[in-house]
């Protein structure tokens, strides 16, 4: 831009430290003139590849952008400047400028309204598509509502096309711009639904209903699921590289309970998993007591992967996540979980050939079970049910296997009732057919976690807080599109896929585009 400036100063005068006077001004008189500064009016001749028509338009709209801040300046000023500083910065310059983006966006989408000519070649078969009209669509953008009027193509054959909505990525369900659909996906993964309409509608112009929102996040959420799929076949391994690097690959996997509504039963488990590896220098813990299981191990680069699919689906999952983290380039698998037969038979087929395969059972179920053990046995809070379960504890613990087995063995018979010696029994067969996940003094020694702690956490992060709010019940479905969401939220991987959906929905439009253009 061009300013005129009608008085020249000297460089004593325009220093703000020393005062001034102007000559032949009273001393004592004021002024309501300052030096003008005229905005030039900028030509078309200035960007020459914007098309006339709509730079006559945005300069329309800039110019009646300038007159509106120009009047809301000038009463400001004329009223008492500081008393309308909050009006000002809150409200009449920001809704002014979301005038002028949204004048813009409307005159650009209707230069740009994805006309290709009278006749093109339907992408889905081999028809012909024609030339309707333009159509009128409301579209919702994150400064507001437009309605832009696209060309409208359909074909004997059945089907139709608007080419601007492909283009756009709207030519689905939703008239919502790909960047926003991301943003009320990415709050409904933390929020419930109606929390999420109350937000967007304090944040955005646009306004959102609860049954929107729900589709808007069940179609992310799809797009998400299908992007997860192809890297699920895309990550596998099908070569064996001997080169492996110094490193322990973690990976914890349990399950949780939600509240369902389309079952047979009251509630769903959902499996998940969390993957990641173990910092270089993760010390051993030999002289650690019982109670201090872990304190201080942390999982670098952790990710998460959950499911409400049966155990063989999630752990092609999970290996497929695996692989693409590549810790399946690591020297050691490590594998801890409460021992649950649709964990502990398929954890060691996430690892790949020349991995070390190092399971154990989690300590605080192992532990927990020794307390139910000791209660059955001398009753719950005796001082002999404390001490027998101290003295139990203590040879787990050091890997004192033989002794802890025999002690339960004798415990199974000693039970008071046939009741408890059964219970005392089933006790026992748990603990020996999980002999070989009783590594615990090993694992301690070499610094291998030998507690479930960032599974259990994720169960209730990544599941319970945002699908067992209170008065919640799900449809599997949908419980199974906000688990997805969230486990690529909290993996940090939400913008990575959403790049990668920007790529697929550019190469998608062109491929259509080519297919348009193939008409006789």
């Amino acid at each position: 831009m061009n300013f005129r400036n009608n008085h020249s100063e000297s460089p004593k005068q325009s220093d703000p430290q020393i005062p001034t006077r102007r000559r032949g001004r009273p001393k004592g008189s004021r002024s309501s003139q300052v030096p003008s500064a005229g905005i030039a009016e900028i030509g078309g001749h200035s960007f020459p590849h914007i098309p006339v028509e709509l730079w006559k338009q945005v300069s329309e709209a800039a110019n009646m952008f300038v007159r509106t801040i120009g009047a809301e300046l000038n009463a400001a000023y004329a009223q008492g400047i500081e008393s309308k500083m909050v009006h000002l910065l809150d409200e009449a310059l920001p809704e002014a400028a979301l005038a002028l983006g949204r004048a813009t966006l409307e005159a650009f989408a209707r230069r740009e309204r994805g006309f290709h000519g009278t006749t093109i070649r339907c992408h889905l078969c081999s028809g012909c598509l024609e030339y309707q009209g333009d159509v009128r669509k409301i579209l919702k953008t994150r400064i507001g509502k437009i309605s832009p009027r696209r060309a409208y193509y359909h074909g004997t054959c059945g089907h139709s096309a608007a080419p601007l909505d492909i283009l756009l990525g709207v030519d689905g369900v939703h008239a919502v711009l790909p960047s926003l659909q991301d943003t009320v996906a990415w709050l409904s993964a933390s929020m419930s639904y109606p929390e999420v309409v109350k937000l967007l509608d304090r944040l955005y112009p646009s306004k959102f209903s609860l049954k929107s929102v729900e589709k808007i996040t069940a179609t992310l959420a799809t797009q998400v699921e299908n992007q997860l799929l192809e890297e699920s076949y895309g990550n596998r391994r099908f070569d064996c590289d001997d080169s492996l690097q110094p490193g322990v690959a973690v990976v914890e996997v349990d399950g949780g309970f939600v509240l369902v509504r389309d079952h047979t039963e009251a509630s769903r488990e959902f499996k998940l998993a969390v993957l990641g590896r173990l910092p270089d220098d993760t010390p051993g813990t030999s002289s650690a007591e019982p109670g201090e299981v872990d304190r201080g191990v942390k999982l670098l680069e952790k990710s998460f992967v959950g499911h409400f699919a049966d155990p063989d689906q999630v752990f092609s999952s999970i290996h497929a996540e695996y692989c693409r983290r590549g810790l399946d380039k690591l020297k050691v698998f490590h594998g801890i979980s409460d021992g649950g037969s649709w964990i502990m038979p398929r954890m060691p087929f996430l690892a790949e050939e020349g991995q070390e395969i190092s399971l154990v059972l989690d300590w605080w179920h192992a532990d927990e079970r020794l307390a139910q053990i000791a209660n059955t046995l001398h009753g719950a809070g005796t001082q002999t049910a404390n001490d027998w379960r101290t003295n139990t504890r203590a040879d787990l613990w050091c890997g004192r296997l033989e002794e802890f087995l025999s002690k339960l063995e004798q415990a199974a018979r000693d039970g008071k009732t046939a009741a408890a010696r059964k219970e005392l029994q089933g006790h026992h067969a748990y603990f020996a057919a999980r002999r070989h996940l009783l590594r615990y003094q090993e694992c301690r020694d070499r610094g291998l976690p030998i507690g479930s702690g960032a599974i259990e956490g994720g169960i209730r992060f990544i599941g319970k807080d945002r699908l067992n709010r209170s008065g919640m019940r799900w449809n599997i479905r949908g419980a199974e599109r906000i688990l997805q969401l969230r486990c690529v939220k909290y993996s940090d991987r939400w913008q990575e896929l959403a790049e990668k959906r920007v790529a697929k929905r550019a190469g998608f439009y062109q491929r259509v585009r080519t297919a348009w253009y193939k008409a006789a």
